[in-house]
């Protein structure tokens, strides 16, 4: 039994089609390997994308008698802005991995105010 099992092994090495094609699948199965590896990787990706609307800027002075106003509060410009915030990693964003120190915060630079905010979708 084990002189056939030998004599079936050396006669296919010496079959070069038979080498050829297992060295193809050995190179095949290592570039999977890979592949497979760095997908699998778990990671944390928090991504957020910003899409603002301006509805007014300066408007109301080119009306005269016009005067938009939010709580008694008179505006000059308003616009609408949308932030998405999302995951492009693979492994899940907990309350736990965002730093009590350094809390994610939306910040508006000059002299505008945000007058309404509101989550969407949780």
């Amino acid at each position: 039994m084990k002189e056939t099992i030998n004599e079936l092994i050396t006669n296919l090495s010496k079959n070069p089609w038979i080498t050829f094609t297992a060295f193809l699948i050995a190179i095949i199965s290592f570039i999977l390997m890979i592949i497979f590896y760095i997908r699998g990787q778990k990671k944390k990706d928090l991504r957020y994308f910003i899409r603002s609307f301006s509805l007014f800027k300066n408007f109301i002075q080119k009306i005269s008698n016009l005067e938009i106003l939010y709580k008694e509060i008179p505006i000059n410009s308003f616009s609408v802005s949308r932030f998405l915030f999302l995951n492009r990693g693979k492994d899940t964003i907990n309350k736990d991995d965002i730093a009590e120190l350094d809390p994610l915060e939306i910040e508006i630079q000059g002299t505008d105010n945000i007058l309404y905010s509101s989550i969407l979708y949780h």
